[in-house]
């Protein structure tokens, strides 16, 4: 008449869910030393019969009375060999008889409810650790000398398991120089976001050893041809900003190109040297590129879920995006991420097929460039 599962939480058994009349209501806490489980436990067995609850030495009388359980059959839900619930199967109106039959199905159906437990305690887990992955890959300095920044990072999908290779950061470096890293590492989920983590760390100890962003991503190419999988493969913009002179020094690997916006007639452009991405083929040349940035120009940067970003089969483009940063005449860097997500999610109406990240540096006033 009655089924219900009750999960072992914090040393006590606790209803989650009913189906059919009972007394107990979902929630409903019960003691650890419930006398099914203990009984359970001591015989080892997958299922219990109690034909008469209010007569048998397995249960707890008064317990049984006090739900008006009559007759009950429960049965083991276990994760990892280890005991996490109980299914419980109860007659209230009359005592019953459990046949072979019945006790067959209870135990198969307790065995898919147990495997239902551990994939989902499985699935939190790696919700969890590609979370704080990713997380420990978004986190950004509160601020850095010479320069004003924002930010911005949109998952695509509310499944926290999923979640993407998109990366990015901010750091200084000697002599004035400070290091822009945006990026993205092909696949989903906990595996991605390992393999994120380890490129933004491998570009990053480069770049303190060496000052040509070229040279610091061809030596990271070694290093993933070597460690990834076939089709597994990142793109990479790599940028080292002289904040005393403004100039830029960079290397962007199969990265959608930063666009650079003048302060002085707002020309906006994507800057022009290409290289190939990285993790591909050991051989592959890295090139390295140069801009100037002056007081107040903005470099902004992101992944290609902005212009993947679509409307029924229109896609929203470089050449909208340009036009639309064109036409924004931006004032601020630590706000233009946040303006452009705003603009690209209502073109997608909201569905975004892929995520985005976006970082902006500008130039903060300085005396060599007055």
């Amino acid at each position: 008449e009655t089924c219900g599962v009750l999960l072992k939480e914090d040393g006590e058994w606790v209803l989650r869910h009913c189906h059919g009349p009972t007394e107990a209501k979902i929630g409903s806490r019960f003691p650890e030393n419930l006398a099914l489980a203990t009984t359970l436990a001591g015989q080892r067995k997958n299922s219990l019969l109690i034909n008469d609850a209010r007569n048998d030495e397995s249960s707890d009388s008064e317990f049984m009375k006090k739900l008006g359980v009559r007759s009950c059959l429960a049965a083991t839900l276990s994760s990892l060999g280890e005991v996490v619930g109980l299914l419980v199967c109860s007659n209230h109106s009359a005592t019953y008889s459990f046949n072979e039959a019945q006790v067959d199905f209870a135990e198969k159906l307790a065995a898919f409810v147990s495997l239902a437990i551990e994939n989902a305690r499985l699935y939190e887990a790696q919700s969890k650790i590609a979370g704080n992955l990713q997380e420990a890959v978004l986190t950004m300095p509160q601020a850095l000398t010479g320069i004003e920044f924002g930010h911005l990072y949109r998952s695509a999908k509310l499944d926290t398991a999923q979640v993407g290779g998109d990366f990015y950061d901010l750091f200084e470096l000697e002599d004035h120089k400070i290091g822009f890293l945006i990026g993205d590492v092909s696949g989903k989920g906990i595996e991605a976001a390992r393999l994120t983590s380890m490129i933004k760390n491998t570009i990053k100890a480069y770049s303190f050893q060496d000052g040509c962003p070229a040279r610091v991503l061809s030596m990271t190419n070694q290093v993933l041809c070597k460690t990834f999988r076939p089709a597994e493969f990142a793109t990479a913009f790599l940028g080292i900003l002289d904040t005393s002179s403004g100039l830029l020094s960079y290397c962007c690997a199969g990265h959608p190109p930063p666009l650079l916006l003048k302060r002085e007639n707002f020309h906006t452009s994507p800057l022009a040297t290409g290289s190939p991405a990285v993790g591909v083929l050991p051989e592959l040349v890295f090139c390295r590129g140069e801009a100037t940035l002056e007081k107040d120009d903005i470099l902004m940067a992101y992944t290609d879920g902005i212009i993947e970003a679509r409307r029924g089969t229109e896609f929203f483009g470089e050449a909208k995006l340009i036009n639309l940063i064109k036409d924004m005449k931006p004032k601020k860097a630590s706000r233009l991420p946040q303006i452009l997500f705003k603009k690209v999610s209502d073109f997608a109406d909201g569905q975004l097929v892929d995520d985005i990240a976006m970082l902006a540096v500008s130039l903060k006033k300085n005396r060599k460039l007055l």
